[in-house]
């Protein structure tokens, strides 16, 4: 069984934009992270959303949050991911934050569900 990427789009309020979860394959834990940042930025490009609020993105890996703010310090392996991340950065208004993962029961939910799960999700609120 391999990886998932997973993650919640919220507005400034916390109120879920959208939510999803999507098989990889195998990957490593970071690239998984990494995969699912790539995953909301995209979505929340092709959004109306990003026309009208800025994304506070919130990520429980210290490693993805300091190689996206200090591209100086990703490993060779690991700079096309994060270079498309910050192409896609430089197009929209938005922050990454390192949060536990305790702090973020829904995106946890997603985690353990997508273990148990071979398909994708992908669902937006209004």
């Amino acid at each position: 069984m391999g990886r998932r990427r997973y993650g919640v789009l919220r507005d400034h309020e916390g109120l879920t934009w959208c939510y999803f979860s999507k098989k990889i394959g195998i990957a490593d834990p970071l690239t998984a992270e990494l995969l699912a940042v790539k995953e909301a930025l995209i979505l929340f490009k092709s959004s109306p959303y990003s026309q009208r609020s800025a994304l506070r993105l919130e990520c429980d890996s210290s490693i993805a949050v300091l190689w996206i703010k200090n591209v100086q310090t990703v490993p060779e392996i690991f700079k096309d991911i994060v270079n498309t991340i910050l192409k896609i950065r430089s197009e929209l208004e938005w922050g990454i934050f390192l949060i536990p993962r305790e702090e973020n029961g829904f995106a946890d939910y997603l985690a353990k569900r997508g273990l148990s799960n071979d398909k994708d999700l992908l669902v937006w609120k209004k």
